[in-house]
């Protein structure tokens, strides 16, 4: 891809030795990177990956998108104002919307995610729909697994699995969404067609510095949901239950009690 035709997905801030090039694919982490790609920094809350642009570029980058200009690097610069966004932007844009051409699922919740993904896809498969899955446990596309290493991948990583499930004529896609991968724009641009916040607990919100700030991400995932799409809500759970109008989505209510 020609990476004029892949920077037009993001607001470029700036650029910096800017040329025609063709770019192979992305990378965001430095030793992973192989020829012809585009390394994307990301400042994490540990690591600033701004600082490994020379090990991304001795890899073979031939490109990086920057929060902030590095100096003593040749290559093209493109400044952006959130490198995490811009990875997701650029990944979904790289693989051609992969979500867009499958139904999505996504699932969150504080407990029972992987419960209620594994029993969604089971009712698929059992209705005949050649599913994939991703959590916690496993990352399934078709007939085939592997082990997670994230229980929502990075969104590069994200993009490349739905793009392998298109290719294999997947139909419906089952996906765990964490608190973090909401904060951390890994799901930004995944076309959700069916949402659920099934509950929330004062659990996991050491990440989030308060309860506010973990439940404002976990509602991110029905408060944005558009109004094509279907939001699940848990009226057995009153925070579940408070978001029945703070969507665009068509709302199906759940409950025992």
């Amino acid at each position: 891809m020609e990476i004029t035709n892949l920077l037009k997905h993001i607001p470029v801030l700036e650029t910096k030795n800017a040329g025609p090039i063709k770019v192979t694919g992305l990378a965001y982490n430095s030793r992973k990177v192989e020829k012809g790609q585009v390394f994307v920094c990301i400042k994490g809350f540990k690591v600033d990956g701004h600082q490994f642009a020379g090990q991304a570029v001795e890899n073979g980058a031939v490109a990086l998108v920057v929060e902030d200009f590095i100096d003593g690097i040749e290559l093209p610069q493109y400044k952006v104002e959130n490198g995490r966004v811009a990875l997701a932007t650029l990944a979904d844009a790289f693989y051609n919307h992969p979500t867009r051409k499958l139904k999505t699922i996504g699932i969150t919740a504080t407990n029972g995610k992987t419960s209620t993904s594994f029993m969604t896809n089971a009712i698929l498969e059992n209705h005949g729909f050649k599913t994939g899955l991703m959590g916690t446990v496993v990352v399934k596309i078709g007939d085939y697994a592997e082990p997670s290493e994230l229980t929502t991948p990075e969104s590069l990583d994200l993009q490349r699995f739905y793009a392998q499930m298109v290719e294999e004529n997947v139909s419906h896609a089952t996906m765990e969404v964490s608190s973090s991968a909401l904060e951390l724009n890994r799901v930004g641009c995944v076309d959700f067609d069916i949402v659920t916040l099934n509950n929330i607990s004062r659990e996991h919100i050491d990440l989030h510095s308060s309860f506010e700030n973990y439940f404002h991400h976990k509602s991110s995932l029905i408060r944005n949901a558009g109004a094509d799409k279907v939001a699940i809500l848990n009226l057995d759970d009153s925070y579940s239950a408070s978001l029945m109008n703070k969507t665009k989505a068509k709302v199906i209510t759940i409950g025992v009690e």
